[in-house]
């Protein structure tokens, strides 16, 4: 009971540190986008002043619906730029959260393996019913389970390492039946979609306020 709690504390503050390296992504984005638009603002004033200094009285009106124009359509120019660049900001700010967590994974072994790794084959192992399981694994955690054989045998089902492997890039695992016709993928790179689905609903909120 003591380990569990000490793991959910642990994913907890994992949890948190990736929320807060993204929150302040996101200010600084946000601090960006307002000092652009500043100076958008500071730009059309020029041009109003410039107007008003040099124009004649007989085309006082005209002017004045030109000047309008020119304003309403930077105001749409500079919100779509807007947009654009923090959908930009956004995708960056989730590739490094993926990419720190990842880091994270991989600098605090004892973490992945003991917590990280051992729920996702248990998580896969609860999803389908084979009578032999296989799990394929990048080439570094495989040289891991050789050299602590006891890791398998922590689960309830056997489980055969299989001679393939997968790109070292990516972490998690693949399980699959004996016959290979059934596959479970647990790689990162596969809940990468998920998990962007996840950070865009908790982050659009803070970089597309009123926008």
């Amino acid at each position: 009971m003591e380990n569990r709690i000490n793991i959910n504390q642990k994913l907890n503050r994992l949890e948190a540190d990736i929320v807060r390296e993204a929150k302040q992504k996101a200010d600084k984005i946000m601090q960006d986008a307002k000092s652009s638009i500043e100076n958008i603002k500071n730009a059309l004033d020029e041009q109003r002043t410039f107007l008003q200094e040099h124009r004649f009285t007989q085309i006082n009106e005209e002017l004045e619906h030109e000047l309008m124009d020119v304003k309403g359509e930077l105001a749409r120019s500079s919100a779509s730029a807007l947009l654009a660049y923090k959908q930009e900001m956004l995708g960056k700010i989730i590739t490094e959260i993926l990419s720190s967590f990842r880091q994270k994974m991989l600098q605090d072994a004892d973490f992945y393996y003991k917590n990280y790794l051992t729920r996702l084959i248990n998580e896969t192992l609860d999803l389908v019913m084979f009578k032999e399981y296989y799990i394929m694994l990048n080439s570094r955690d495989k040289a891991y389970i050789k050299k602590h054989p006891d890791f398998l045998q922590g689960f309830q089902k056997k489980i055969h390492v299989m001679d393939e492997t997968f790109s070292d890039d990516d972490i998690g695992c693949i399980i699959e039946d004996k016959q290979g016709n059934v596959k479970i993928d647990q790689r990162l790179s596969k809940k990468i979609e998920s998990n962007e689905r996840f950070l865009r609903t908790k982050l659009s909120p803070l970089l597309f306020e009123g926008v």
